[in-house]
């Protein structure tokens, strides 16, 4: 997220184009009090999991599993269970998640 902010404290007087996430990150932070991740509040799309489905049958489980592993570290996402079909497991991802799995995904091709 960036765009034209004036900031006096740092710019002057002057209209500056700046990267205005870590400006969001810092007011959530501070004073929303939701709870949630601003930036993977987001829930997958659909387009998203009929895209992990195939990727999965295309470069099989045990690299699905791997890759799913690394998308969810550090979230509150459960992994995959044994029984759990992949296009269930990746309608509990975020959009920010899946699309770090998509990318680790086509990336081993």
């Amino acid at each position: 997220m960036s765009g034209f902010a004036r900031d006096p404290r740092y710019y002057g007087d002057r209209l500056v184009y700046e990267p205005l996430e870590r400006k969001w990150v810092g007011y959530h932070a501070r004073h929303c009090g939701c709870g949630l991740n601003w930036l993977e509040a987001e829930p997958v799309t659909e387009a998203q999991v009929k895209y992990l489905t195939t990727l999965a049958e295309k470069v099989g489980k045990e690299r699905f599993d791997a890759e799913f592993a690394k998308a969810i570290k550090g979230s509150d996402i459960a992994p995959r269970a044994p029984q759990q079909r992949c296009a269930t497991a990746a309608k509990r991802l975020t959009k920010a998640r899946a699309r770090k799995l998509i990318t680790a995904l086509v990336g081993q091709d």
